[in-house]
């Protein structure tokens, strides 16, 4: 830890301590009014002899820093008392990530939050459109007024500077990504806007379970999840690069739109948890130190989160993944965070003993290298397979080459469940349910076409023995009415194909007379099907052409999903994931707008529980070494 990093350290340190103990150092015996300078009093000394060894600090030091904060405490008095008298608050503000001393700004609490931005956009030379401000854990709109966003007078804001598109704007931006970010921001609120607005009303992206099964959401939550999770996974993106101040700007527009959403599903998943979790990190990586305390309590609601999804002892997640090692991980970085904020309010006993607890976890969740390597002979897989399939299964390679393969299996599974729903999305059974997707995958496993289980158990009401059985007759009956020829065409349908599903659809998912003629039809020609089906009246065109030619005005025809190598990835979060269930039911700008949303980010389901811990062990040492 640098000089400067230490001393910021040790100055909330103390500034705790001050508050803790009722220390005002504004009012006599530590500041006498009328004196003309600040000194190093009997009272100062006094203070940074009792407080050196609490913050693990020498005594210049502690002194400096105490006549700095008594030196602030009488400037806040004057403001305090200009604000009564005038109304005009002070607000304290930190620019991150700029080499920019901390400044205030004074104006009315009835001002727009835009007048603020303006003048710290002044003071700092740097464009305004690049400026985000955040109080309070919440970034500030521009067109509200700073007393409706709950910014009181004397509190601090947190200005995030995104990197510049344009060579004119101030070079003072210390970072070395490509200035791209602020581009990226504005593209993406503005795609999911239109997307979500787009999508209301349309079944066009679904909610999934970490197994790949469809949770049915209330259309005003869904948009919001759909947002929220959208933007969690934007701000892990930029967080991977590096880009932290862009990271923690998606992370809390994500927060915001998770609490819009008011789902019961977040009491019973792990995603709202995780988000507080990586506001937190980032935090830390940005070295915002004086949000500890919005920091303790999205870290109480990580906790208690991953206590109810996952159980107290892990036992619940053990039960549903066999596994706890990878989401280990995430535990660890939640004690390290715990740990360093005991740390920084001074419960040095709680931080050391939680410090001792993350080192052992540490040292339980160390990969050894060369297991990783031999593990990408074996399977040919990528690091981050070998080392998550290490974690599960703790260091034993037999079992992490298992955990691989049933990795992959899995994978495969849920993307086929995923087509399935695309087909059977609308299908619905004589008690009002829809047509479970996993069964459909289930049949199909089992030798039945598609088509077939879709109609067996929309017909049998998700029932699988009955569905056997109705399938069954089903191909009984077709060979006892008609040529033989027509039960091995209806059996082996492809109902992938657009065609087939266009007539399908259009017959409300029955295989009616009228739908097994169109079928034969279209696989072996007009003309013979009207030989066994003289009563259909068949068009010159082939069958899916006039089907859709015929549809209904302002009804829209569902197609099936094309294959996963032409699908475009889906909106990863654990363990609910927003998907796209039918691409072509979008239109191309909407289509365009996906593709930007989802061009950056993760399509598989687990990399938020890759991590090489090696940000982990830097700040482990980095701030043990704070305590004695």
């Amino acid at each position: 830890m640098d000089d400067t990093s230490i001393r910021e350290n040790v100055t909330f340190r103390i500034k705790h301590l001050l508050q803790s103990n009722g220390v005002k150092l504004w009012l006599p015996p530590y500041y006498q009014e009328g004196s003309s300078d600040l000194t190093f009093n009997d009272k100062i000394v006094e203070l940074a002899e009792e407080y050196k060894d609490v913050v693990n600090a020498d005594f210049q030091l502690c002194a400096e820093i105490l006549l700095e904060l008594q030196d602030k405490c009488l400037q806040r008095l004057q403001e305090q008392n200009k604000f009564k008298a005038e109304g005009m608050a002070s607000i304290t503000v930190k620019v991150s990530g700029q080499n920019v001393p901390e400044f205030t700004v004074h104006l009315r609490l009835s001002d727009i939050t835009e007048l603020l931005r303006q003048n710290i956009a002044e003071k700092v030379t740097i464009s305004a459109e690049r400026l985000k401000l955040i109080s309070n854990g919440k970034i500030l709109q521009s067109d509200s007024t700073l007393e409706q966003q709950g910014v009181k007078h004397g509190n601090t804001v947190l200005v995030i500077v995104l990197p510049s598109l344009n060579a004119s704007d101030s070079p003072s931006s210390s970072s070395s990504v490509d200035n791209v970010d602020e581009k990226i921001l504005n593209e993406t609120m503005k795609d999911l806007e239109f997307l979500t607005q787009k999508s209301k009303g349309k079944n066009v992206f679904s909610v999934t379970n970490q197994s790949g099964h469809f949770l049915n959401i209330p259309e005003s939550s869904r948009q919001h999840l759909l947002a929220a999770m959208t933007l969690h996974e934007k701000g892990r993106s930029a967080f991977k690069r590096g880009v932290y101040s862009l990271a923690l700007v998606f992370y809390l527009e994500a927060d915001n739109e998770f609490k819009l959403s008011r789902c019961d599903l977040l009491d019973k998943v792990d995603n709202y948890g995780l988000l507080n979790l990586d506001i937190v990190w980032c935090y830390l990586h940005l070295k915002s130190v004086h949000y500890l305390s919005d920091a303790e309590t999205r870290l109480r609601i990580c906790d208690e989160s991953f206590r109810k999804c996952y159980g107290p002892n892990l036992e619940r997640l053990k039960a549903v993944k066999g596994t706890c090692g990878n989401e280990s991980v995430l535990l660890v970085r939640l004690h390290l965070l715990q740990a360093i904020s005991h740390h920084l309010m001074n419960r040095n006993a709680i931080a050391r003993e939680k410090f001792n607890q993350v080192e052992a976890e540490l040292k339980s969740l160390r990969v050894d290298d060369e297991k990783i390597t031999t593990l990408i002979g074996q399977l040919n897989c990528t690091p981050k397979e070998a080392r998550l399939g290490l974690r599960a299964s703790f260091n034993d390679p037999d079992a992490a080459f298992n955990f691989i393969l049933e990795q992959r299996e899995q994978k495969k599974r849920r993307a086929a469940v995923e087509r399935i729903k695309s087909i059977t999305d609308g299908c619905i059974c004589a008690d009002g349910a829809p047509v479970d997707p996993e069964k459909v995958k289930q049949l199909v496993d089992m030798g039945y076409s598609q088509l077939l289980a879709i109609c067996g158990l929309k017909n049998s009401n998700n029932d699988m023995d009955n569905t056997i059985i109705w399938i069954s007759n089903y191909i009984a009956n077709l060979k006892n009415l008609y040529p033989a020829y027509v039960a091995d065409v209806i059996t082996n349908i492809d109902i992938n194909s657009r065609s087939y599903f266009n007539i399908f659809n259009l017959h409300k998912y029955e295989l009616n007379e009228p739908c097994i003629a169109n079928f034969i039809a279209k696989s072996v020609g007009v003309q013979q099907a009207t030989e066994v089906f003289p009563t259909v009246n068949f068009k010159t065109k082939k069958p899916a052409e006039t089907l859709n030619s015929t549809s209904s005005p302002g009804t829209s025809t569902p197609t099936p999903a094309p294959s996963s190598s032409s699908r475009p990835p889906t909106l990863p979060a654990i363990p609910a994931i927003p998907a796209i269930h039918d691409p072509n039911s979008l239109s191309p700008e909407e289509y365009d707008a996906y593709e930007r949303l989802s061009k950056d980010m993760s399509d598989t389901t687990d990399d938020y529980l890759d991590s090489t811990l090696e940000s982990e062990e830097n700040f482990f040492v980095m701030y043990k070494s704070l305590l004695k």
